[in-house]
């Protein structure tokens, strides 16, 4: 699956996926299936979300990973901190200090 992603992030996402439409109605655990899962999971590793569903059949939606999305509840406590290395830049980054 790791070889079959990179080759088909070298070449525009090129591949025949309606005829892999059908297994998408296969069981999880089905070879076909699991490999397929696994080539998508590592296309979105190599290229953007939207770019690999883009290029999907709407059939085989159901096996693309959940869109990545930022914690809010990080983001909050980090903004939030008193201290820390987040703090410490946007505070250099305002006062504009070579």
């Amino acid at each position: 699956a790791d070889r079959m992603a990179h080759h088909l992030s070298c070449f525009d996402l090129a591949w025949p996926w309606k005829s892999w439409v059908h297994v998408a109605g296969k069981a999880d655990n089905h070879p076909q299936r699991a490999f397929c899962k696994s080539v998508i999971r590592r296309l979105c590793r190599l290229s953007y979300h939207e770019r690999v569903r883009d290029s999907l059949p709407e059939e085989l939606y159901c096996l693309l990973p959940h869109k990545p999305s930022l914690n809010p509840d990080y983001i909050h406590e980090t903004l939030n901190a008193s201290s820390g290395a987040l703090h410490d830049l946007q505070a250099f980054m305002k006062s504009k200090t070579p």
